[in-house]
């Protein structure tokens, strides 16, 4: 967790389901204190690590009551078909057709709705989009370094303070066998940022004639179609250059909220 659970709370100013787990990062008292204090209604649940199966076994319960599934990931299914069609392509011809942006500055390029002239404009329109109660998730096809955690962090949290909605961090394609399901067969809740990144050297799979860099653009495409498919709201944000754009990216988020306060859509 990237900081206090409490500050994290107040931040949403919402209502919650808190799962309080024994693990000495929030104690009875503060717990106490967040909900009478801070005014935040909260459903508390003391769980011990031992009672996870338990947790599991009612899941799959429910579901099957409710006529659903819990084992089946219809969607996460989805965006690998669609990463599999692309990678025939690639075996075929050598590579994916290339997305074309929207817009270019600098080393960020835009795919998403033409709202505006400037990517932060865009960015402004895009996150205006947010309504109350809804979450925004990055997606970052990004080398995984402590650089790319903090400045990916950082953001996030100012996503968080402005917007006031749960944010989230993912690293793919790792997310898209977690929450990858929830972000496309769940409430169409979710504003979807993409990251994605050009590729300095070529790292060769054994016996295909795509690289490494080649399998997960598909994959970041395969999802963002499926995405796309069910009418949810995201954009993508390709840095040509990670050391150039991921400071690019961060600053210009932060002129975006900075800037104004952001109208929400109604």
């Amino acid at each position: 967790m990237s900081e206090n659970p409490l500050r994290e709370l107040a931040a949403l100013g919402q209502s919650i389901w808190l799962d309080y787990i024994r693990r000495g990062l929030i104690t009875s008292g503060e717990l106490k204190g967040l909900i009478e204090e801070d005014g935040l209604p909260a459903i508390r649940r003391l769980i011990s690590e031992g009672k996870f199966l338990r947790w599991e076994m009612a899941t799959a319960t429910t579901g099957a009551l409710l006529g659903i599934n819990a084992f089946d990931q219809p969607n996460v299914q989805e965006s690998k078909g669609n990463t599999n069609r692309l990678l025939r392509m690639a075996r075929e011809a050598g590579g994916i057709p290339e997305l074309e942006p929207v817009l270019e500055e600098g080393p960020l390029r835009y795919y998403g709705e033409e709202w505006a002239n400037t990517i932060a404009g865009a960015c402004s329109r895009f996150l205006a989009r947010a309504r109350p109660r809804d979450y925004v998730a990055l997606q970052a096809y990004l080398p995984e370094t402590p650089t790319t955690d903090r400045v990916l962090q950082r953001v996030r949290l100012r996503l968080r303070d402005q917007l006031h909605l749960a944010t989230t961090v993912g690293y793919g394609p790792r997310f898209l066998h977690s929450t990858g399901q929830y972000h496309k067969g769940g409430p169409n809740t979710g504003l979807f940022i993409q990251l994605t990144a050009g590729h300095r050297e070529k790292v060769p799979i054994p016996g295909a004639r795509y690289d490494f860099g080649v399998f997960q653009e598909a994959q970041a495409q395969g999802d963002l179609e499926a995405l796309r498919k069910h009418g949810r709201r995201v954009i993508r944000i390709h840095l040509t250059q990670i050391s150039k754009g991921l400071p690019a990216f961060d600053s210009m988020v932060r002129t975006v909220l900075e800037a104004q306060a952001i109208p929400r859509e109604k």
